[in-house]
Parts: structure tokens; sequence; C-alpha cells
């Protein structure tokens, strides 16, 4: 999947391959599209270990230090499972689905409260 922030190309696969960590366990990328489209990396980590913030900026920076530093994952969620199909592929469009539904509730409730408004 390519993911383009501004006029810049990235693959999240590069991006896959690049989050290794002895923590991590599965991780899949998503692109959020819109306007500036983000990297969100789920990740689940391996039994015994717990998300910090520490280990969001060991993953950062290591994936900054080897692929292009615009490619690292400006979000990082940490989950128990992934959601899969039978065979055991990860559902990609469900994670995306389920990110795009969490971000339009935050959008509806700024702009209830008048903090974000559309410009035309």
């Amino acid at each position: 999947m390519k993911i383009k922030p501004g006029s810049m190309g990235r693959f999240t696969p590069g991006v896959e391959g690049a989050i290794v960590n002895p923590e991590t366990g599965e991780r899949v990328p998503v692109g959020e599209k819109g306007i500036i489209a983000v990297v969100k990396v789920f990740v689940v980590l391996r039994e015994g270990h717990e998300p910090s913030e520490k280990l969001i900026t060991d993953i950062q920076q290591h994936v900054k230090r080897i692929t292009a530093p615009y490619k690292y994952p400006r979000e990082i969620e940490f989950v128990k499972e992934l959601p899969k199909t039978i065979s055991g592929k990860i559902k990609r469009k469900e994670l995306r689905a389920r990110e795009f539904e969490r971000k339009r509730d935050v959008i509806e409730k700024l702009k209830e409260k008048g903090l974000c408004q559309r410009s035309e």
C-alpha cells in the first residue's frame, strides 16, 4: 500500500519490516487517508512486555535510523491481537475502518464544542 504524505510516497511494508524490537511480536502499519497521510502501526507485544512511552520512542527512532526519516510511524497503538482472516492474514481494511470511525467521532465531538469548522 502506498501512502502519500504531501508529495512524498512511502510504502508500509518497508515500515513494517523496520519495526524490529525484542518486545514486539506482530505489527501492521496502516495508512490513514485524508489530506495528510499518517502511518499508524498496530503492535502486539510479546508475552511479559508492557507498552510504554519509551518503547514508542524506541520504535520510532529505530525506523528513522534504518529507513528514510519521514517514514517513521506517527502513531503506535498496542493491541492484544490483530483481526485476521480464517487463513491467518491480517485484516488491514478492518483496522483502517476502525481508525476512521475513531477519528470521525473525535471530529464530531470537536464540532459540537465549536472547536472544529470545515472550510469550504
